[in-house]
């Protein structure tokens, strides 16, 4: 898999396909893994934070999450080949996850967050309605 290396941060150039092939991989292994998905606010903090860039260093992918990592890719002749944010791979996991049979355990920060997301994901993902 190629990376592309930016600010000492290795972010895996794949598209958003082979994102979800990969993570349906992980979950077939069931070996625990862990998927990040950097951006600019999250490059600057990695700079500082010795405790976040080991936690990163561990994730079995780190995908780009921002325009701002691509036009820096782009800028250093290493072209990313897709954004790929949290908030567009997610819905797009539930889905193969309700294809596949593979089971979504949502956790919520504040009462009700989690059962929120559900609704939210049932209006959203047609598989679950």
């Amino acid at each position: 898999m190629t990376q592309f290396s930016f600010a000492g941060i290795k972010i895996d150039n794949i598209t958003m396909e082979e994102a979800i092939n990969k993570i349906e991989g992980m979950i077939q292994t069931g070996k625990p893994s862990y998927i990040v998905t950097p951006n600019a606010a999250h490059i600057v903090t990695l700079q500082k934070d010795e405790e976040f860039r080991k936690i990163y260093g561990r994730a079995s992918l780190v995908l780009a999450d921002g325009m701002s990592l691509i036009w820096a890719s782009r800028l250093l002749a290493v072209p990313l080949k897709e954004k790929i944010s949290g908030s567009d791979l997610f819905p797009k996991l539930c889905e193969v996850a309700a294809e596949r049979g593979f089971k979504v355990f949502l956790l919520g920060g504040r009462p009700n967050a989690a059962l929120k997301s559900a609704e939210t994901l049932k209006k959203v993902t047609p598989v679950y309605r």
